[in-house]
């Protein structure tokens, strides 16, 4: 049991970091959008803020994933699931987990084979810049990486708790 609680702390820590390191592109977003547009009022051309922009809201996002889904923050539908039995529940959680992890999982695989076929043909943006794009499409494969690790984690966190604590959405939230 030591083993799997230290490996819970090291993935609550993985997603944590996650977490600041889409904080930090959110901010690096925001120092884009103001130099955009303070450059534009001076009258000066800076080229690329548009393409980082983007970039950094990708990074953004796709890192905020994992710890989203630790903090419980994801929209869940719940509307059958509330409504089932506790046996029947403890399956449709399980067939939920599944397909988020196997969709997750599939989506890490081909965010990864992106950056290598971006790698390998040395692609470059359209833009004047013409930056790699390996490298802000870096940000993305790491995020949905981490975010499968995270599903997969949350599907084990499933299969081993029992069906009576599967946890159930308060009374207001299911329109009683």
């Amino acid at each position: 049991m030591t083993f799997l609680r230290a490996l819970e702390r090291g993935l609550d820590r993985l997603y944590l970091l996650s977490g600041y390191l889409a904080a930090l592109f959110l901010v690096v977003l925001g120092v884009l959008i103001f130099i955009s547009i303070a450059s534009r009022a001076l009258g000066v051309y800076m080229a690329g803020l548009t393409a980082y922009s983007g970039y950094a809201m990708i990074a953004s996002t796709f890192l905020a994933f994992a710890y989203t889904l630790k903090s419980d923050a994801h929209i869940r539908v719940e509307l059958f699931i509330n409504r089932a039995g506790i046996r029947l529940r403890k399956g449709m959680e399980i067939w939920c987990h599944v397909v988020a992890a196997g969709f997750g999982s599939y989506f890490a695989f081909y965010s990864i084979r992106m950056v290598w076929v971006s790698y390998r043909f040395q692609e470059r943006s359209e833009g004047s810049d013409a930056i790699l794009l390996w490298i802000p499409q870096l940000a993305m494969a790491l995020g949905t990486t981490i975010f499968a690790i995270s599903l997969v984690h949350s599907l084990v966190r499933v299969l081993i708790t029992p069906a009576a604590e599967i946890r159930r959405a308060p009374a207001q939230e299911i329109g009683h």
